[in-house]
């Protein structure tokens, strides 16, 4: 993700990296950092130790938590949690006005993907729904989802039937890949970085 002119990449369970030069990387914080997200005009990073953002070229805690996934969108940033008892992932809301506060939106659910201008959701059968106002309107007709990424206009999902792709809010598409463990995508100068879960 770019932000003052710097691009940040999260990797799970290996930290948050910046880049420094062409080419090279320099980690500046350490454990499971998953995702990072832009709100109220800073950069936010969901860790297992927390909800952090980049002030004054500092990372300082916002809220405490195991937060797998943010997504900023509807004016407000939205938290998956992972609650330890029962273990189970929730979804949470933070003002758009700064305030540390949570709001509860979804409990039946696994995972939440930015999807265009919209958030999306799984549940515990894997099924794709659409989230409006907090709440689920409806299914998006994708089932085994278990990841998704956005390049420009173009979306993707991760499922267990392999990698789909639409433009803007036209079909979904299975794309040929060579492996399909797909965990996420970053543009970096005038490449397209792709993440896999595998090595082959």
């Amino acid at each position: 993700m770019r932000f003052q002119g710097k691009t940040y990449l999260a990797v799970p369970w290996n930290g948050l990296y910046e880049s420094v030069a062409q080419g090279e990387w320099e980690r500046v914080r350490e454990g499971n950092v998953e995702s990072l997200a832009l709100f109220n005009g800073t950069l936010h990073a969901g860790t297992s130790r927390g909800l952090y953002r980049k002030q004054d070229g500092r990372w300082e805690p916002v809220l405490a938590g195991n937060f797998s996934r943010i997504i900023a969108r509807e004016g407000r940033l939205f938290v998956q949690a992972l609650e330890a008892s029962p273990a189970k992932y929730k979804l949470y809301s933070v003002a758009a006005s700064g305030e540390s506060k949570l709001e509860y939106a979804d409990k039946d659910m696994i995972s939440i993907f930015k999807l265009g201008e919209s958030v999306s959701l799984n549940d515990g059968k894997n099924d794709l729904y659409e989230l409006k106002n907090g709440r689920r309107v409806k299914g998006r007709g994708v089932s085994g989802v278990y990841n998704s990424f956005q390049y420009g206009d173009e979306s993707y999902l991760s499922t267990y039937a392999g990698l789909r792709q639409r433009r803007g809010r036209g079909p979904w598409r299975p794309i040929p890949v060579i492996v399909r463990e797909f965990e996420g995508m970053v543009e970096y100068e005038d490449r397209r970085l792709i993440a896999t879960g595998s090595t082959r």
